[in-house]
């Protein structure tokens, strides 16, 4: 094979691959242009309410955030005040967490009585809010809780409860 055809060979298998991208990507709803006629509204993102539970036993329950690929996060709060939590991704499970937690102030307290690996300091608090009649808890990590505020409520920005098996990854 001669050298200018090995050449327009890989910028073809370029154009063609950057083709295939563009006409397969995933496109975000925000950024859709409107059809003809419609006025352009972009999404608003939802965000929960401040509000405390009137007894913290309502909190109870398992919990899941995070991507459904690389990182998830299933958190379960026990009646008794005790929770456990697991980090999994593709890979397998990355780390764990178990020990107490608390209501104060708006938040849920977490004081651990074991973690490992990527756990390790992970989960400390939370804060609490209310969205469409249920509880989910939100990041006072700063850069989490700038995807919440940025994109509202989502698997991805906070923590939901599992209400069924198609919540968990």
């Amino acid at each position: 094979m001669s050298r200018p055809f090995k050449i327009v060979v890989v910028i073809g298998a370029l154009l063609v691959t950057a083709l295939a991208y563009y006409l397969i990507r995933p496109e975000r709803a925000e950024s859709r242009w409107p059809e003809s006629g419609e006025d352009y509204t972009p999404q608003i993102a939802q965000k929960g309410v401040a509000e405390l539970p009137a007894d913290p036993k309502v909190l109870v329950g398992r919990y899941y955030h995070g991507d459904g690929l690389g990182y998830n996060i299933s958190l379960t709060l026990s009646p008794e005040g005790a929770y456990r939590a697991e980090l999994s991704g593709c890979l397998g499970v990355y780390g764990d967490a178990a020990g107490d937690w608390r209501v104060s102030d708006g938040l849920i307290v977490f004081t651990p009585s074991k973690e490992s690996d990527t756990m390790r300091s992970k989960l400390r608090a939370l804060e609490v809010l209310k969205y469409q009649g249920d509880w989910i808890f939100v990041s006072t990590n700063k850069s989490a809780r700038r995807y919440y505020d940025t994109y509202g409520v989502s698997d991805r920005s906070c923590f939901q409860k599992i209400v069924s098996s198609s919540r968990e990854p």
